[in-house]
């Protein structure tokens, strides 16, 4: 091997240190922003502190989410973007697969992430990102409406996930995906409200 070629090894290894020690230093920096984003945001929230981040291990049980779903109604907008931006407990995901009798791969495809994600975080207490946190939240509010027009929580869970006529034979909940197809489910659910067959 010549020097030549010695000496460009040793730049390129030089050069992948300094820009392995800038990967790390930003993501460092991304993780002290996140934690002082965290903490402001958590001051003055209406939410148990169980739903939002890893304060403490929380075990998932059907319970759970319909708690949630619950707390929907005093939570305002601005503590649900707050739970949102600090993220909602790992645990509500398998409550949800419990409380509306859906497959855990079904519950991964509605927020955006995959199994193994959420596996993770169950086991590490880490909190849902910013979209899957975002989905979660959103569902729990169709199911506050739900709940509010169908009146048990088993009329809810069965009306979720049973195709309807009037989304062309989609399930209620998988419209839930996206803001758009959430704003058709409650349109749905304000016809039932008002007698209309829908």
């Amino acid at each position: 091997m010549s020097a030549a070629t010695k000496a460009g090894k040793g730049m390129l290894t030089k050069k992948s240190k300094l820009i392995d020690k800038r990967i790390r230093t930003r993501r460092a920096d991304r993780a002290e922003k996140l934690a002082r984003y965290r903490s402001k945001m958590s001051v003055g929230l209406k939410i148990p502190p169980k739903f939002v981040g890893a304060e403490k291990k929380v075990k998932p049980h059907p319970d759970l989410f319909w708690e949630f779903v619950a707390l929907q109604d005093v939570m305002t907008e601005l503590d649900r973007l707050a739970a949102i931006g600090i993220g909602l407990t790992a645990a509500l995901p398998t409550s949800m697969r419990d409380a509306l009798n859906i497959s855990f791969p079904d519950v991964a495809r509605l927020l955006n992430t995959s199994t193994a994600t959420l596996e993770r975080r169950l086991k590490n207490d880490t909190p849902l990102d910013l979209v899957a946190s975002e989905r979660l939240d959103r569902i729990a509010r169709i199911a506050n409406m739900a709940e509010g027009i169908l009146g048990g929580r088993e009329e809810v869970a069965n009306w979720l996930v049973r195709p309807h006529p009037s989304l062309d034979w989609a399930e209620p909940l998988s419209l839930c995906e996206t803001e758009i197809g959430a704003r058709q489910v409650k349109r749905i659910l304000s016809a039932i409200e008002w007698g209309n067959a829908a």
